[in-house]
C-alpha cells in the first residue's frame, strides 16, 4: 500500500509539471482565439486572430479594401505587443471582462472592444 501511495504521488507530480505553463507559453493566454471589433462604432471593421504559437493575423475592411496582415505577439502583464511583418509594432494595454477583449492604445481613454467569434 505504501508503494502504491508513493507511486500515485509521483504520477500527480509528473502530471502537474508536464501541464504547467511557462512564461514563454503563448497558449496559456486568454486572448488566444478570434476577436472582432464591436465598439466604438466609428472605426473600420477589423479582426484579430491570436494563435497559440505566438503568431496571428489582423484583418481590416477599410477604404483600401480588405487586407490581412500577419504578425507575432507577446504579452507582458497587462501589455500586449503586436509585431507586424512590415516592421511596425502596435502596443496596447489589455484586459478581458465579461468575455470581451478591451484594447487601449497607449494614451487612449476609449478602448477598442472585441467579441470572440
Amino acid at each position: 500500500m505504501r508503494n502504491f501511495s508513493l507511486s500515485l504521488i509521483l504520477v500527480m507530480f509528473v502530471a502537474l509539471f508536464t501541464t504547467s505553463c511557462d512564461d514563454d507559453d503563448y497558449y496559456c493566454s486568454p486572448i488566444e482565439g478570434n476577436w472582432e471589433i464591436v465598439d466604438p462604432p466609428n472605426v473600420d471593421y477589423n479582426e484579430y486572430s491570436f494563435f497559440h504559437d505566438g503568431t496571428g493575423a489582423y484583418y481590416i475592411e477599410d477604404y483600401y479594401g480588405n487586407s490581412t496582415y500577419h504578425f507575432t505577439w507577446q504579452i507582458y502583464g497587462d501589455s500586449l505587443y503586436v509585431y507586424f511583418n512590415t516592421g511596425e509594432t502596435w502596443s496596447f494595454r489589455w484586459y478581458i471582462s465579461n468575455g470581451y477583449l478591451y484594447l487601449y492604445r497607449n494614451g487612449a481613454v476609449v478602448p477598442l472592444i472585441y467579441a470572440p467569434f
